[in-house]
């Protein structure tokens, strides 16, 4: 595995703009993070490069815990954790679908 390049304050802000408007592709469950659950998630992440997450409270599973976990089995950006929600990131350099600042 490649290492990854940081993102910038300003490119993680504009992610997080983007991400405002994002609806959730997502949702971790009872199930907790199965192989079918990190499939949709790289699934996601390879279509549209950004991935919203959400965590239901029946996953039993700590937000930020969750979220470096998903970061490190995806190969993404942590972008933030607010609530409930994990925003990550993804570049995709065959389909690029979003242009960094």
């Amino acid at each position: 595995m490649e290492d990854k390049v940081e993102l910038t304050g300003k490119q993680k802000k504009y992610l997080r703009g983007l991400g405002n408007r994002l609806e959730t592709k997502v949702v971790i469950g009872h199930g907790g993070l199965s192989d079918n659950c990190l499939k949709n998630i790289d699934g996601t992440l390879l279509n549209d490069e950004l991935a919203k997450i959400r965590l239901q409270p029946a996953s039993g599973l700590d937000r930020h815990e969750a979220a470096e976990k998903i970061t490190e089995l995806t190969d993404s950006h942590l972008i933030k954790v607010f609530g409930s929600t994990i925003l990550i990131y993804r570049e995709n350099a065959e389909n690029k679908q979003i242009k960094l600042p």
